[in-house]
């Protein structure tokens, strides 16, 4: 019968801990000597049964030794630093080419640190997006929020006109009494425009008028001194008719019918 305590020395001088152990393929288990197929998936089975909380920092430490102390693995710290990589932010660059050239044999330890790379790899990943966003809308300004107002059925200019945002939320009371003032003068000035206009053309008017009084003056005039004239020559053809009508009367009296005149 199959028990798993027959490969317990095989993690051990692999340096697997139970929280590596969770975290293993079947390529991983064949290199610690799991060599039967039907072996490897029943440690697989079991394994996959495992409930373990998150042992990887969730964090990017301040050092390397701090980084390695949370992952278990202090001792390495002065291999890494010997072969150069002596700070957290060159760290993510080993390989596993890297650790057995620095001398990190164990697949169990070779595990766990390429596991912690990739962990750290990911949160300074996110912290670079997160820090390109800030930056993109800092630069960026937002969209504009468009803006509505609803016409007044009557055209009162007195109320104050309802203005909203796609939100259909109302705007302030004193950006309304703003925009109802700015609309007020703007109607007081088109009123003003008008009357100043109105008055120019009844000026207009009365100049054309003027010209015409002083048209009909004149026809009054001229008028008036044809009529004279023409008093003045009908007195004179009457009184020359008077006269003439009066020495032929005189002639007729003085001299009797029948008679010649003297």
């Amino acid at each position: 019968e199959f028990q798993l305590q027959m490969y317990t020395a095989n993690f051990i001088n692999a340096g697997y801990d139970i929280p590596t152990i969770s975290r293993v393929t079947p390529e991983d288990l064949t290199a610690v000597g799991v060599t039967k197929p039907g072996h490897r998936k029943k440690i697989s089975t079991e394994i996959s049964k495992l409930t373990l909380a998150e042992w990887l920092p969730n964090y990017t430490p301040a050092d390397l030794l701090e980084w390695l102390s949370a992952i278990g693995l202090p001792q390495y710290h002065k291999k890494l630093v010997e072969n150069g990589y002596d700070s957290i932010s060159i760290v993510t660059d080993l390989t596993w080419e890297d650790l057995q050239e620095i001398g990190i044999n164990k697949l169990g330890h070779q595990k766990k640190i390429m596991l912690a790379v990739k962990k750290l790899a990911d949160i300074r990943k996110s912290l670079n997006q997160l820090d390109g966003k800030m930056v993109k809308q800092r630069q960026v300004p937002g969209s504009l929020d468009i803006v509505t107002i609803d016409a007044l059925d009557n055209g009162d200019l007195s109320q104050t006109p309802k203005m909203s945002t796609f939100q259909d939320s109302e705007l302030s009371y004193e950006l309304q009494t703003a925009m109802s003032n700015s609309c007020q003068e703007t109607r007081g000035i088109e009123s003003t425009q008008g009357i100043s206009r109105s008055q120019e053309s009844i000026g207009i008017r009365s100049q054309g008028s003027g010209h015409s009084q002083e048209t009909v003056l004149t026809r009054a005039a001229l008028s008036s001194h044809s009529q004279e004239s023409l008093g003045s020559g009908s007195s004179s053809s009457s009184s020359g008719g008077r006269t003439s009508v009066l020495h032929r009367t005189k002639d007729n009296l003085g001299n009797p019918p029948g008679r010649p005149n003297q």
